[in-house]
Order: structure tokens, then C-alpha cells, then sequence
């Protein structure tokens, strides 16, 4: 038996992250236990997504670039969709064979206590609901990630209209060179919900300049090209990614025709295994609607193009 608890805190602040208005929780980073037996693993509570890159069971996003899903912008998660942490949870894992591995994982209600509802007394159409396979492949020098999400949204009163289901779809590889490792990685995404730092049920909150009243998400697709050179205690990184996509929010205002470039480069310096320097720079820009005039009318400008320089220190305890 394996009990996990992870609480984020805000080092500036104190505060404890990951929590709502509703939902004040300390353990809200992870709050699982599992069994791991011969056959595999099976586990249970809140954790990150097969899809994701945090918590125990992370699949895909991961392993997906070099940048590990982090720096802001540097990561694939500047062009890529994946929900996070989901509560009331339920994940298996199988054993390793030859290199693959299998996982499946359900969550009953992926977002309890983000709205003030009265979880006694609605059914299951009342709840967001996520489903999540994935495949994994690690050999000597290739390794392969695959993950299908889908995520049923709720009916809920604070919403113009409901939500369309979400489906996203990931493959990832990585080949280890002599001289350098690559990684290629592609996404595709139906009604996403989120991308970079734009929410879509803000929009269906009435909270926004883009008031959605179809209840669509963002539809498109994200590509990513990454390297990785390691010269004794020096790892040097650089990553270029693309996302094309379609944003139907207004059954009156034209759609939102969507792209995103983003460039990064990183130099990390590691101390020892658990502790590390890092400085990453990162620019990314818009095209289509994302640019120019058009994304300063939405309000949009600082989620789209930005430069970013981040440096600092890491260590795992």
C-alpha cells in the first residue's frame, strides 16, 4: 500500500495553491492511495491525469519535452491542452513488459468543490466527468507516449449554455543520438477548455470580453520539434512548437481563426541528481485573429505574445 500526500504552497505568499473559493483543501497537489501488486497498480483519490505531468500516474505530457511541462511558455503546454488534477479518482497501471506499459483511469467528478453544488442531492450529468487511457513505450535509445482524454463537462447554472464534451488525442517520441536527444510530439484537440492562459468556461461565465454562448471550446492542433545536449554537468535545451486551431464561441460574432509560435531555449547547470540551476528564455507570438489589433480588442494581448527570461534554483527533497 502507497498513501500520497502533496500540499502546494506559494513561496512568496504562504497560501495553498490548487484550492477554489469552495474548496480550501491542504493536500491539494495529491491526496491518493494505491496498491501495487504483481499485476499492476491501482489507485484512488486525487491525482494528475494519465495525460498530465503531475502526480503519480503521468503517461504522456511528461515525458513530452524536454522542458517537463514547466517554464511558463518553454513547455508544451504554451500549444498543448490537458485538465490537471482530477478529484474522485480511480487509475490502474499494469506491470512493465518488454519496455511497454498500459494505464486507464476514470474520475466520477474531476472538479469537486469548484462550484458551490450540493453534490447530495444531482446526478452524474450534474458532474465533470473524465475518462483517460495511455500507452508507453521506454527502449535503450526510443521511447513512445500515447494518451486519449475525454471529459464529460456538467450542466451548470453558472454557465451561458453547457460546455461540449472535450477530446484530446497526444503522441510523443523521443530517440537518444550519441550526439543529442530528440523529441517529436503532436496534439490534437476538440473543445478544449483551456489553452495557455485562456479559459474558455470564464468565457461561459459571462466573465470576459469573448461571451461564449455556444458552449464550444477550442478545436485545433499543436506540433512541437525538441533537443536536449548534455556535456558533463551542462544540459543545454531548445524547443520550437505550433498551434493551429479554431475558437466558435458567438452564435452572432465570427469565429476566432487561432495560431501560436513559440520559441525556447534553456541552459540548466545540475549541482547534483536532486538540485539544479536553470535559466530559460522563451517568445512566443500570434497569428490569424492572435495578432496585432484584433487580440489587444479581446483583452488577450498578455496571453499570447510575450518574452519571458526565468532563472533560478531547483531541488527535490
Amino acid at each position: 500500500m502507497i498513501a500520497n500526500l502533496q500540499s502546494g504552497i506559494a513561496t512568496d505568499s504562504g497560501e495553498t495553491l490548487y484550492t477554489s473559493e469552495e474548496r480550501d483543501r491542504l493536500f491539494s497537489r495529491e491526496t491518493s492511495l494505491s496498491m501495487k501488486t504483481p499485476y499492476g497498480t491501482v489507485g484512488m483519490g486525487r491525482f494528475g491525469t494519465l495525460s498530465g505531468s503531475v502526480g503519480s500516474y503521468s503517461m504522456w505530457a511528461g515525458w513530452a519535452d524536454p522542458f517537463g511541462t514547466a517554464y511558463l511558455d518553454a513547455g508544451i503546454q504554451a500549444t498543448m491542452y490537458g485538465f490537471g488534477r482530477a478529484d474522485n479518482s480511480i487509475a490502474y497501471l499494469s506491470p512493465t513488459i518488454n519496455g511497454w506499459q498500459f494505464g486507464a483511469m476514470y474520475s466520477f467528478d474531476a472538479t469537486d468543490g469548484g462550484f458551490n453544488v450540493d453534490y447530495d442531492s444531482v446526478d452524474a450529468g450534474d458532474k465533470n466527468r473524465l475518462a483517460n487511457v495511455a500507452v508507453t513505450y521506454f527502449g535503450e535509445r526510443f521511447a513512445m507516449q500515447a494518451a486519449v482524454e475525454q471529459i464529460y463537462w456538467e450542466n451548470h447554472d453558472a454557465y451561458n449554455v453547457r460546455m461540449d464534451d472535450t477530446t484530446d488525442v497526444g503522441l510523443s517520441m523521443q530517440y537518444d543520438f550519441d550526439w543529442a536527444k530528440i523529441w517529436l510530439t503532436g496534439q490534437y484537440m476538440k473543445n478544449a477548455q483551456l489553452f495557455g492562459n485562456h479559459s474558455v468556461l470564464m468565457d461561459l461565465q459571462g466573465k470576459t470580453s469573448l461571451n461564449n454562448d455556444t458552449g464550444e471550446g477550442i478545436t485545433g492542433y499543436a506540433l512541437a520539434a525538441a533537443m536536449k545536449k548534455s556535456v558533463g554537468k551542462n544540459d543545454f535545451l531548445a524547443q520550437v512548437q505550433y498551434f493551429d486551431g479554431k475558437y466558435d464561441y458567438s452564435t452572432t460574432a465570427e469565429e476566432l481563426d487561432m495560431q501560436r509560435y513559440v520559441l525556447s531555449l534553456g541552459y540548466i547547470y545540475n549541482l547534483s541528481k536532486s538540485t539544479w540551476f536553470y535559466t530559460v528564455a522563451s517568445h512566443s507570438w500570434g497569428g490569424g485573429d492572435w495578432k496585432d489589433d484584433r487580440v489587444e480588442e479581446l483583452g488577450m494581448q498578455d496571453r499570447v505574445n510575450r518574452t519571458v527570461l526565468q532563472f533560478g534554483i531547483n531541488t527535490r527533497f
